[in-house]
């Protein structure tokens, strides 16, 4: 996973990460002109599905795009996660501890 972690406690006020706003990728804010052939095959898409097409073209084709060797951290399939399971497969769990879990 990604993430980040401590050895001590951090006062209130401390910065403890800054990542300047043109290295942030983000929905609605995609840089297509590092994947030209791709920007009219979008539409229709909404940002969430824009920003995955964006990030599995980039991992195939954009190797001189700034997000390649992010891209290529990515894991490939989907993560084993209540939150991709549909509603039935939560159900499923009803009346055992992790139900509520699944459900938050």
């Amino acid at each position: 996973g990604r993430g980040l972690f401590t050895t001590g406690p951090i006062p209130d006020g401390d910065v403890l990460l800054q990542v300047p706003l043109q290295w942030v990728l983000r929905r609605g804010n995609l840089a297509w002109s590092e994947a030209p052939g791709f920007r009219e095959d979008i539409a229709g898409l909404d940002e969430d599905e824009q920003l995955f097409v964006f990030l599995a073209v980039l991992r195939k084709y954009g190797l001189y795009s700034k997000w390649y060797s992010y891209a290529r951290t990515l894991p490939m399939e989907e993560p084993n996660s209540t939150l991709t399971w549909d509603s039935a497969e939560i159900a499923a769990l009803l009346g055992t501890s992790a139900h509520d879990q699944a459900r938050s």
